[in-house]
């Protein structure tokens, strides 16, 4: 499997003032970051009731329209051109997906220093197998209770950010681009090795 690349250097974790003095949040306040342009399709309404029953604050980030209300908990940021200033400011990333193929969010946030609660069957979380984020997967979005335990298993555990900033290592985008050259290039020698064979 090739894994897609991000840019490590602007995904990196940092200052985590400048976000949470917008969202009008304290600094020691417990953040979660839900990050995507389909609300239902990745599980908003998941990550809602599962921080509402840890009091916690929840922040949107995407092109979805905004409600006309908003509950407390939940602060509204829209569609960002600076995401790398949110991962830094939020203590985890909740991705309960229901349908998501790759999940460059996952890996973002993992480059960020930021552990995810995500569903496990989205393809950036193998970047988490075999370490203590694993921890932090579910397998059925649709299970509240299984978020609410690994959203509370995250934020017990101050080294996952360490681990998750590691898990990102590998994932250049200079990696992924010899990758994927690399690919092409023995599709093509395929090709024109099979060009000279007769069909049957």
């Amino acid at each position: 499997m090739i894994v897609n690349g991000t840019d490590l250097s602007r995904f990196s974790p940092g200052d985590r003032t400048e976000a949470r003095r917008r969202w009008g949040v304290a600094d020691d306040a417990k953040v979660a970051l839900f990050v995507g342009h389909n609300p239902y399709l990745k599980g908003l309404d998941l990550a809602q009731r599962a921080v509402e029953r840890l009091g916690l604050t929840l922040v949107y980030a995407g092109r979805a329209p905004r409600p006309a209300s908003l509950p407390p908990y939940l602060v509204w940021d829209g569609e960002r051109s600076d995401m790398e200033k949110l991962y830094r400011a939020a203590d985890l990333l909740l991705a309960p997906a229901r349908f998501d193929t790759f999940g460059g969010v996952v890996l973002e946030a993992y480059a960020s220093g930021l552990p995810a609660v995500a569903t496990d069957l989205i393809g950036a979380t193998d970047l988490a197998r075999g370490t203590p984020l694993e921890a932090l997967l579910v397998r059925d979005p649709e299970d509240v209770d299984s978020l609410v335990t690994a959203i509370e298993r995250a934020l017990s555990d101050p080294s996952l950010g360490a681990i998750a900033r590691r898990a990102a290592a590998g994932a250049t985008l200079e990696r992924w681009g010899a990758a994927m050259t690399a690919c092409i290039a023995e599709v093509a020698r395929g090709k024109r090795a099979g060009a000279g064979v007769p069909a049957r």
